[in-house]
């Protein structure tokens, strides 16, 4: 990476003047730049939410979990990103990238999600699916230190562990067919 650092400082040296691009496709023209990192500094640094959807770890997790993007055409970040903008309104692109990645590390977390606590439960695919053995199967509310019994889910909490998962909505179906949930809910 510290060798990606040295030539991309070369290349804004020569072919941008010093001074950093502002979109996705330049960016990635520096070494070591993927469409992530890309489309992060255009959306973080210069504000361009319509960029694209950064897709991480937890974006791709969620994704598959809600039957967003699943089988073999989403193997790559890159395939997930694609397929989400497809039917995602650019304009929530920003948002969805920050309530799915602060979703994923909270909630839906990769080994012991806390679907107890999650608010869209009754609608994910992928709900209470997860055996948990070191917690006899059980899944917890976040926060509580273990254990609600699976499957009782989050009456009365509507923002998981208390946390305001943003507005709007994701309107209209994913690609799988699978109803998308309303980023109110997240």
């Amino acid at each position: 990476k510290a060798r990606y650092v040295k030539e991309a400082a070369e290349q804004l040296h020569v072919q941008f003047q010093g001074v950093v691009p502002r979109s996705a496709s330049e960016l990635q023209r520096l070494p070591g730049v993927g469409p992530k990192i890309a489309h992060l500094v255009a959306s973080v640094a210069f504000g361009d939410e319509r960029s694209g959807i950064v897709v991480d770890t937890h974006v791709r997790r969620l994704s598959e979990r809600l039957g967003w993007t699943t089988g073999r055409a989403c193997t790559t970040a890159e395939a997930t990103r694609v397929r989400l903008e497809r039917w995602l309104p650019p304009d929530l692109w920003g948002e969805t990238t920050l309530l799915l990645v602060g979703f994923g590390q909270e909630v839906c977390t990769p080994r012991r999600p806390h679907c107890g606590a999650c608010p869209v439960s009754a609608t994910c695919p992928s709900a209470f699916t997860w055996d948990d053995h070191a917690n006899g199967g059980k899944q917890d509310q976040i926060g509580d230190g273990g254990g609600s019994a699976g499957g009782e889910g989050a009456a009365g909490n509507d923002r998981a562990g208390g946390k305001d998962w943003g507005r709007g909505s994701l309107l209209g179906h994913g690609d799988c067919g699978v109803a998308v949930v309303d980023v109110e809910d997240l």
